[in-house]
């Protein structure tokens, strides 16, 4: 079964249930209401033959006369005759004719198949002087004459709908309910129909999306816009979808450029084996250095490649320990000076006013440092300005390299971490390197829960920073 149509069988059976249970509630509550209104109209009707036998009792002193069980009925159905109630007590023939007037009087007089459970007691409530024995939950009322007791009126609440035309209207009503629910049944179907059309509508949308991107078409989008959750889930799949064919974009071009960093020393070596194997040069150590320094760079492209690997995976070796920051990149500063000077750069070390603890693996945060350094050395015009800057915070430390000329644009900065690029200017492969320093460090920034980006210098190149969470000192420090 489609879930269409699982959510379809599931809201017609909650509806169904729903309005069978509703049903149900409202008929016994119907009976419940009705029963209370019949047993409120009997106590009115007790107080009328209270009324009835308190003036019976004045005029003949006694209840012996309603003693006998036809004097009694006949009392009660004079009783409940508005238009008969003057002396109940005289010895009344009633015709056949006489008794079935009262009987359709009874919805505005006395039920007759209530006052059937109607008794008299005497005034010490010992005898039963008429009517039948009470039952279990009877309720006596007494009959006063001047503030004294004379008798006592005992009946029995009902506890059934019994007289044909309550019965009658009970089930009228209980008719119209069901009508009511018919009617009911008939539009909420069609509707649950619908609102099951418009809830699956987009997740079938999304199946056809979820099989397209399976297949490699990350262009997939579903152009569903929606307000809830199931709109917060298509926002999220085409943004996967949109992911996806980002990263495989850069799959693709990191590949091309994988490959073509390789043609070109691979193209060399060839060249010169060559023109060995063809006797144009000779075996010498120029040739030999040629060729070595190729080697070396596919070397150096190779390791930079595995590393990039290890740093994206988080698959490097870590030993992490208290580290000054500070005299770490001091180290680093003293390194490079001299390839500085050799290029006609200045290399200017800014320190922070204190140490800067961090917590992290030395080895690996000094590799990131070098790469930074072999960044802005490699690039910068000569007789230009490199600076080392380090500041501290509560928040974290920072270290910042700046350079001079020439500069990065906005759009550049933005891809300076991607593995392989290189900015289409004075900073390209013409200076040497591979183009996955940067890519390496910010690998080993995020495995230390750091940030590397770039901005514009104010010395007019480029600005690396860096930020590290703030760690602790060593205790002997």
């Amino acid at each position: 079964m489609r879930i269409a149509q699982k959510v379809f069988v599931l809201l017609a059976a909650t509806t169904v249930l729903a309005l069978f249970a509703f049903s149900l509630g409202a008929a016994l509550n119907l009976r419940r209401g009705l029963l209370a209104y019949i047993n409120l109209r009997q106590v009115e009707q007790v107080d009328m033959l209270r009324d009835g036998l308190a003036t019976y009792w004045s005029d003949h002193r006694s209840f012996e006369p309603l003693a006998q069980p036809a004097a009694w009925r006949q009392w009660l159905r004079l009783a409940g005759r508005p238009e008969a109630r003057g002396d109940a007590g005289d010895e009344v023939a009633v015709s056949p004719q006489g008794h079935h007037a009262a009987h359709r009087e009874a919805h505005g007089a006395l039920r007759w198949s209530w006052i059937a459970r109607v008794g008299l007691w005497s005034a010490s409530g010992q005898r039963r002087m008429a009517g039948p024995l009470p039952l279990a939950d009877a309720r006596r009322e007494p009959i006063t004459v001047d503030d004294v007791v004379v008798g006592w009126l005992v009946y029995s609440p009902q506890h059934e709908i019994d007289a044909p035309h309550d019965l009658d209207f009970l089930h009228a009503q209980w008719r119209e309910m069901i009508w009511t629910l018919v009617w009911v049944l008939l539009l909420a179907l069609p509707l649950s129909y619908a609102f099951t059309r418009h809830l699956v509508r987009p997740l079938a949308a999304l199946t056809g999306i979820s099989a397209r991107l399976a297949a490699g078409d990350y262009s997939a989008r579903s152009g569903l816009q929606r307000g809830d959750e199931i709109g917060e889930l298509i926002r999220h799949v085409d943004a996967l979808a949109e992911a996806l064919q980002r990263h495989e974009a850069i799959r693709r071009r990191w590949v091309a450029d994988i490959a073509h960093e390789l043609r070109t020393p691979l193209t060399v070596l060839r060249g010169e084996l060559e023109a060995i194997q063809d006797g144009l040069h000779r075996p010498d150590a120029r040739v030999l250095a040629i060729l070595l320094d190729e080697v070396g760079r596919l070397d150096a492209l190779v390791s930079d490649l595995h590393e990039l690997t290890l740093a994206e995976l988080q698959a490097f070796s870590y030993r992490r320990e208290p580290v000054e920051l500070g005299a770490l990149a001091a180290l680093a500063w003293e390194r490079f000076q001299p390839l500085a000077a050799e290029q006609g750069l200045q290399l200017v070390l800014l320190p922070a006013g204190g140490p800067l603890w961090v917590e992290g693996d030395p080895a690996r945060l000094g590799q990131l440092l070098d790469n930074l350094f072999s960044n802005s050395l490699r690039y910068t015009d000569r007789g230009g300005r490199v600076e080392l800057a380090l500041s501290g915070a509560v928040d974290g430390m920072m270290l910042m390299v700046s350079d001079s000329a020439p500069g990065v644009t906005m759009d550049d900065r933005s891809r300076l971490f991607e593995p392989l690029f290189r900015v289409e200017s004075s900073r390209n492969r013409a200076a040497g390197g591979s183009g996955l320093g940067l890519a390496i460090a910010r690998g080993i920034a995020e495995a230390h829960h750091g940030q590397l980006w770039a901005e514009a210098s104010p010395l007019g190149g480029l600005r690396v920073i860096l930020h590290l969470p703030a760690g602790h000192a060593e205790p002997n420090a």
